[in-house]
């Protein structure tokens, strides 16, 4: 399997499609694409967490996450919630990010908006990696970043910050892959140590 990278004989690529200039264009789509949710404020399931992060003593482990609450009787009157709970959820990573804006920056959303948009921005960058790395062309691994943006239903949940904890999922499975990638070429230990270590945070 080949491996393209950076350091490729000069005129081999277009400069548009190395890893800096590409990694710009992808975030800089990403806001162009999403900016209007910056101002969002904390919609309504956001506004289910944000109360859980004022109650004393929080009603959550944070080993566990905000999703392992017992929440039924808060999201009893959302349209689609089944009664089941989400004490099944262990998302601690997503819970201390959210909490540690709201402790630090008081409840001002902006700044959690600015986070999911650019931790998608970042999913399409590491697609870009992975696509040209998987292919020796970078011009397809730029398209495969451009279309998951424009692709409408990967941005619907922007919108609710919350829904964040499905792009920094996909963001580490993406590293694992790549770096899982870079194992298969170059048979280096520490690159299959990355790759099983980006799946424990995803």
């Amino acid at each position: 399997m080949a491996d393209h990278s950076d350091d490729s004989p000069a005129g081999a690529t277009c400069w548009w499609t190395r890893t800096g200039p590409a990694s710009v264009i992808l975030l800089l789509l990403s806001f162009l694409y999403n900016g209007y949710y910056l101002f969002g404020g904390f919609p309504s399931d956001d506004a289910v967490f944000l109360s859980l992060t004022k109650r004393d003593p929080l009603p959550y482990s944070r080993w566990l996450g905000m999703w392992a609450a017992d929440m039924g009787e808060i999201l009893d009157g959302l349209w689609y919630f089944d009664g089941t709970g989400l004490k099944a959820f262990f998302r601690p990573l997503p819970s201390i990010i959210f909490e540690g804006s709201v402790r630090l920056l008081g409840e001002w959303a902006l700044p959690l908006h600015m986070f999911s948009i650019v931790i998608h921005g970042l999913v399409a960058v590491a697609l870009f990696l992975l696509v040209r790395k998987l292919t020796c062309r970078p011009g397809l691994g730029i398209l495969a970043g451009v279309f998951f943006l424009s692709f409408e239903d990967h941005s619907m949940g922007l919108g609710i910050i919350t829904m964040a904890t499905d792009a920094v999922c996909v963001l580490f499975v993406v590293a694992a892959l790549i770096a899982h990638v870079t194992w298969l070429n170059k048979r280096k230990p520490w690159h299959l140590v990355i790759a099983l270590a980006a799946l424990w945070p995803a």
